[in-house]
């Protein structure tokens, strides 16, 4: 959602401002970016994203605190990557064999 927003700024700093230098690293961006690149900062973005609705939930000093667990378990769900990854749980259950 923010990186669209993004490419679409810098789009529009690239047509208003040809001359100008913000209008000259716009196009400099635009024209140099490549396709994992683009993801790379739409991952970031939502990521970010992500991270400030937690922030904004945890920073109620009175928040339900019996909701934090869910709220956390949400967050993991949405950010993390599809590779595969060591949990806690496994971890503790091998560890105690």
């Amino acid at each position: 959602m923010l990186f669209e927003a993004l490419l679409a700024t810098t789009q529009q700093v690239a047509d208003e401002r040809k001359g100008k230098q913000e209008g000259k690293e716009a196009i400099a961006l635009l024209s140099t970016i490549t396709e994992e690149e683009c993801i790379t900062l739409a991952t970031l973005a939502d990521a970010g994203e992500e991270a400030i609705l937690l922030t904004r939930f945890l920073d109620d000093e009175e928040f339900d605190k019996s909701s934090l667990a869910p709220q956390l378990t949400d967050f993991l769900a949405r950010t993390q990557t599809s590779e595969p990854t060591v949990s806690h749980t496994s971890t503790v259950s091998s560890q105690r064999a």
